[in-house]
């Protein structure tokens, strides 16, 4: 096989010049940033961190490392491509269309992706036209309802199950008659508006018609919904039916938001911004429990099926799921998503393990690496050997090229090595041609790489007089180009592999068992090293991540989150797992990544400390001339009461949360989860500042789902 073939794809398929492409421009109501790189203010040459202020009384700012010392990232080692912020939806919608035509794992129609990108540039506000526009152009472009059909298509080639007949009628019948609602509705607004423009001068606008069509288009959604919640075929119509709550949700957004243009009184538009909240409950209950419920199913299956049904159905549906509650705030940016896993491609079943359902916690933590720091290098211990015995009647010829163990470095002097201490061996036997073990280090993986090519093929052939064995590796990433390609052990496969807008943030191996010890959030995956035992990777796992390398992010530290207000964004979504420093921990054990489907990538666990008060240091980043005051907000659960700290700069507060009692409805893995604003500070202009987050002892533990930042005053929609 070529190897230079797999190259060609990934040039044929990315186009990373940074450019527009052609006859591709910003919508009527679209905007976009400047590219980040292109911010004088971005890239100093040092970027001391501030140390906080120690207060001996309570000494909340004691760190459990005093290495502090940090520098900017090189702006030519940070972003390979613009972000979604710096794209047009025409751009981001043509990457989604190519990965499409070329992706060789699973099959996902691009309108898939483009949905997700429309929803996080509403909550970011970089869309002022109404979101139910923007989600029906791209899920109806035809009168016909093919784009759902393809939708349908592809999860019944996923899940190797079809809907009878008579649901698949039922099922389109209720799409084309919702697609009807909308139309009808969306006529009515815009002959609404365009009255308004009319009788503007003369002040005698009647805004019934308006509110009689959004009562019956609310009223529609509620009645079709339970179409697509069949119980026969729960988990085969849940991406449609996450497509129809996006359309729904995506309608009681644009109300609440136009209620006064819309000549909605106080208490309707109460009532609205009620069903809202209640639809984001409902549906998102519904796609975690459903999603969950047959995950489980999936382990009687090979790892790579697991991985690739759970990748299928973040894309399609969870990944809605965690952006649907974050439409509550406005100017907000999601920097983080759920991890996708690749685990590479397999040709033989026999080196593609299957793991029970109760390792899954573990195997998930694994596959996150250090998700608090960058990755920086990957070194490969690999094993190479040929053998040739001449026997009659038999010649037999067996190459293998292997990789032993695989060592992945991050910033702060983490690393992760998984695999084997030696290789497999050399063979003390007659014919053995050659053998070889080597090192391969690749040590330049923090410059935002977004294509792997991870294969493994055993086969044999042969007949009466031949037979020959192949048992190889290969294992390669890139950044879309030709040109720059990590190879760390290449046996010319081509399958590469990338998802438009995410980014390589962690590679792991994989062996065939893993240990049974827990991986702490603190320590990683390191015990999963089997340094006196001899064998070789399953494969290698590829973590891909949406969340961009900040410019400020440390080497010698975690880290550091920039807080792009200077942009026009009022609001920054920072991920638990993104912690700068550790606060007072002596026990790391209880300090756990606690997965999550409904949220922007997974939470934490912070135990409480048989001691004193212990947790996590977050550092943030304002690198403009203002100084900003702010609100915190933490999306958090806490099943039983728990008594925690959150201070900011050295000031801060000690609230009592119980989300049994107080919680916004969605139940996220068993945790009922509450959004609330904890508490006020500023974040001093060109400066560091740090948020401290613990729990007391004698409490309970807190689950963190995420940290939200805004400028002081911007609430999110809530009921009153």
């Amino acid at each position: 096989m070529d190897s230079n073939k797999g190259n060609n794809y990934v040039r044929e398929v990315v186009d990373i010049t940074g450019e527009p492409l052609d006859n591709c421009k910003l919508q009527s109501d679209e905007t976009i940033i400047s590219p980040m790189l292109k911010d004088p203010q971005a890239f100093p040459d040092e970027l001391p961190i501030i140390s906080p202020p120690t207060d001996d009384k309570t000494n909340i700012n004691k760190s459990d490392s005093q290495n502090m010392v940090a520098s900017a990232l090189p702006a030519n080692n940070v972003l390979s491509t613009k972000t979604w912020m710096e794209k047009y939806l025409c751009e981001i919608e043509s990457e989604w269309n190519e990965w499409a035509d070329g992706n060789s794992t699973m099959y996902i129609p691009p309108v898939v992706g483009s949905i997700s990108s429309v929803i996080l540039k509403k909550i970011a506000g970089q869309i002022g036209r109404k979101l139910l526009n923007n989600l029906y152009e791209r899920l109806f472009p035809t009168p016909d309802i093919i784009t759902l059909e393809e939708i349908l298509a592809a999860v019944q080639e996923m899940l190797h199950q079809r809907l009878s007949n008579e649901v698949h009628t039922k099922v389109r019948l209720e799409l084309e008659g919702l697609q009807g609602n909308i139309v009808t509705f969306l006529e009515d607004v815009e002959n609404f508006e365009k009255r308004i423009i009319l009788d503007a001068e003369d002040d005698v606008i009647q805004p019934h018609a308006i509110i009689d069509s959004i009562q019956t288009l609310n009223q529609l959604f509620i009645n079709r919904m339970p179409q697509f919640r069949n119980p026969d075929y729960k988990a085969l119509l849940l991406p449609l039916y996450a497509q129809a709550a996006n359309l729904h949700i995506g309608f009681l957004k644009d109300v609440v938001e136009n209620a006064s243009e819309w000549g909605l009184t106080p208490a309707q538009k109460q009532t609205f911004t009620n069903r809202f909240l209640d639809a984001i409950k409902e549906y998102s209950n519904y796609c975690i429990s459903t999603y969950q419920e047959d995950f489980q199913k999936q382990f009687t299956k090979k790892i790579q099926y697991v991985l690739q049904y759970r990748n299928f159905m973040i894309l399609n549906v969870l990944d809605f799921v965690s952006l649907w509650p974050m439409l509550r705030f406005s100017k907000l940016i999601i920097k983080t998503s759920s991890y996708l896993y690749e685990p590479g491609q397999q040709i033989e079943s026999k080196i593609d393990p299957t793991y029970p359902y109760p390792s899954w916690a573990n195997l998930n933590r694994i596959f996150q690496g250090f998700p608090n720091k960058e990755l920086q290098s990957v070194t490969a211990r690999n094993f190479n050997a040929e053998i040739s015995i001449s026997e009659n009647p038999i010649s037999l010829y067996e190459r293998s090229l292997n990789m032993g163990n695989l060592k992945s470095s991050y910033s702060g002097e983490k690393s992760v090595q998984m695999g084997y201490g030696e290789g497999g061996g050399c063979p003390s036997m007659p014919g053995v041609n050659y053998c070889e073990k080597s090192t391969v280090t690749e040590s330049n993986m923090s410059r935002g790489l977004t294509h792997a090519n991870v294969g493994h093929t055993y086969s044999s052939s042969g007949g009466s007089s031949h037979m020959r064995t192949i048992n190889t590796h290969t294992v390669k990433f890139s950044n879309g180009s030709s040109s720059d390609v990590s190879t760390l052990l290449d046996a010319g496969h081509s399958n590469w592999i990338n998802y438009p807008e995410y980014k390589i943030r962690h590679i792991i191996g994989l062996p065939p068992f893993l240990q049974a010890n827990a991986t702490n959030l603190i320590d990683g995956p390191q015990s999963q090293f089997r340094s006196n035992e001899v064998g070789t990777l399953q494969t290698v796992v590829t973590s891909f991540q949406r969340r961009d390398h900040d410019p400020f992010t440390s080497y010698n530290g975690g880290i550091s989150h920039t807080m792009h207000f200077g942009y026009d964004f009022d609001a920054m979504f920072i991920s638990p797992l993104e912690y700068f420093l550790t606060h007072n921990v002596s026990n790391k054990a209880g300090f756990l990544s606690l997965e999550r489907h409904g949220n922007n990538g997974d939470g934490i666990i912070i135990p409480p400390n048989p001691n004193s008060e212990h947790g996590l240091r977050y550092q943030l980043y304002n690198p403009y001339d203002v100084d900003y005051p702010v609100d915190i907000y933490l999306k958090y659960a806490a099943s039983q009461q728990t008594r925690i700290g959150l201070y900011m700069n050295g000031s801060g507060t000690t609230p009592t949360l119980n989300t049994e009692t107080d919680n916004d409805g969605v139940s996220d893995m068993g945790s009922p989860t509450k959004i609330k604003k904890i508490w006020s500070s500023t974040l001093p202009k060109n400066a560091y500042s740090n948020i401290l987050l613990t729990v007391f002892h004698g409490a309970n533990p807190l689950h963190v789902d995420g940290i939200i930042i805004t400028k002081a005053g911007v609430a999110p929609i809530s009921r009153p």
